[in-house]
């Protein structure tokens, strides 16, 4: 916010009136340098000074000790060196405080409006604005591995609801409504928002996979967004990516899973040792060997990191459908496993994508 000579409009600068931010009883002019010249709101101090102890300060100056304030049709003028785009949307939000929380879910549009008014609330201290803009970017970026599903679901459910015909489902493009997550870990880091950065990593993780493989191989509904804007991929960002995807792979081979299942003693579990149960107990095994080639338990537990939250949640859906081969109690204990494994990864999503 600090003014350099450059920072003030000259006289052969345009100034022009913003149509929507032109408020007939402000008492301010914030003008913004933009591509066409130099953009002017009139707008209310104590507006900007509720929301903004910088401001607050700032406006309580003695007037000489304020050398960027000017004069324009009368009211004082203060100039912002900040970008044009997310001084308006910032603005929205300060007077429209409910445009955050009627922002629609899966919008990449969404995280476009947002991501200029976060950086504007964390430089100012807008901490009530700041806070909503994080909460509003946490429906699509979770903290929690059950909000995760529940994410992926509605976007299943979303697709599912396409017609047949549309654009969507015939270029099996929905993901790329979906918001960027190399635009997310950039704001994120910038702003000291550490909370979105798990779930922004793992999806650029299995968006990069998805991006370089035949789209044949992943169901429409789960395939990421393949737009992704990789030219923004810092050494650094990438690094990261790698060193989270090794990680994660090695996480699912530690776990041993697949010795796990093949292990007879371990899927004797709840069985007793009188003939009738001996005899149900081998057929548990030979239902879990059968069970141990399904390819959603292969994909699963030869993962190299790409999606395994994604493999290890079919591998789960598909244990009931073994009902006729394997007893309850044997259901219970393999989907147990499954779901604590993708509980410790989901866990470990901060640490493994830390690049420490």
């Amino acid at each position: 916010m600090s003014l350099s000579p450059r920072d003030t409009p000259n006289a052969h600068e345009e100034m022009v009136e913003d149509d929507e931010f032109w408020i007939n009883d402000g008492n301010l002019i914030v003008s913004v340098r933009s591509d066409n010249g130099v953009r002017l709101f009139k707008i209310h101090k104590s507006t900007l000074s509720r929301q903004s102890p910088v401001f607050e300060t700032m406006f309580n100056l003695p007037q000489e000790s304020a050398p960027e304030s000017e004069v324009y049709m009368g009211l004082p003028t203060m100039h912002l060196t900040d970008n044009h785009d997310d001084v308006k949307k910032l603005l929205n939000l300060v007077y429209t405080p409910l445009a955050v929380v009627d922002s629609p879910r899966f919008s990449q549009s969404t995280q476009e409006q947002l991501l200029g008014p976060l950086r504007l609330a964390t430089k100012y201290e807008m901490e009530d604005l700041r806070q909503k803009v994080i909460k509003a970017l946490q429906r699509d970026w979770p903290k929690t591995l059950r909000d995760w599903d529940l994410y992926q679901e509605t976007i299943k459910a979303e697709f599912n609801e396409q017609p047949e015909d549309s654009e969507i489902v015939l270029n099996s493009n929905f993901p790329s409504w979906t918001p960027d997550p190399i635009e997310i870990i950039h704001i994120a880091q910038e702003c000291n928002v550490p909370e979105l950065l798990p779930a922004a990593f793992y999806h650029l993780n299995r968006s990069y996979h998805a991006s370089n493989m035949g789209q044949d191989r992943i169901p429409p509904f789960t395939r990421p967004r393949l737009a992704l804007k990789t030219e923004l991929l810092t050494p650094q960002d990438f690094h990261q990516l790698m060193i989270g995807r090794q990680r994660l792979a090695d996480h699912i081979r530690s776990a041993g899973l697949l010795s796990f299942i093949r292990k007879k003693q371990e899927l004797l579990h709840g069985h007793s040792q009188n003939s009738f149960r001996v005899e149900a107990s081998l057929k548990c095994v030979q239902a879990m060997n059968n069970y141990t080639n399904d390819h959603h338990f292969v994909e699963a537990t030869h993962s190299k990191g790409e999606d395994p939250l994604n493999e290890l949640y079919y591998a789960a859906q598909r244990v009931p459908s073994l009902k006729d081969g394997i007893c309850s109690s044997c259901q219970d204990f393999v989907t147990a496993r499954i779901k604590r494994l993708r509980q410790s990864l989901w866990d470990s999503l901060e640490k493994y994508f830390s690049g420490a």
